[in-house]
């Protein structure tokens, strides 16, 4: 059989279902693609459950900030490096409607200065 993976491909998974409704059992399937009879039958059932073989959305908190309002915190920021993160949260809140807190603004501006950082150290080394 084939090493454990994280997933297998949608095109995979696919071929599998085609190879079931043409008749083949799973340890014919399982030995035809390489992959173990148990795992053929998990993606043939839940084929059945669902109606398609692609995952399902993967769960956690939505992001709040939009690549749009970021770079707009970082631009206000540059131009003003002496505003306060709760100054910048504010307007966030009154341009945008979004209320976030000053410690989601440093993580902003944070996440920019590291990327920065890269950016340059990419460039030091291209010399």
């Amino acid at each position: 059989m084939a090493p454990k993976k994280s997933e297998l491909p949608i095109s995979l998974r696919e071929k599998i279902v085609s190879l079931r409704e043409n008749g083949l059992s799973y340890r014919e399937i399982g030995k035809k693609v390489n992959v173990c009879f148990s795992t053929v039958r998990y993606i043939i059932k839940r084929h059945k459950e669902r109606g398609y073989t692609s995952n399902n959305l993967r769960s956690g908190r939505p992001k709040k900030l939009s690549l749009q309002i970021k770079r707009n915190i970082i631009r206000e920021a540059s131009k003003n490096p002496f505003v306060s993160a709760i100054t910048l949260a504010n307007d966030v809140a009154s341009t945008s409607g979004v209320q976030i807190c000053a410690q989601s603004v440093r993580n902003v501006l944070h996440d920019a200065q590291k990327l920065m950082w890269e950016i340059s150290k990419e460039k030091t080394s291209l010399n």
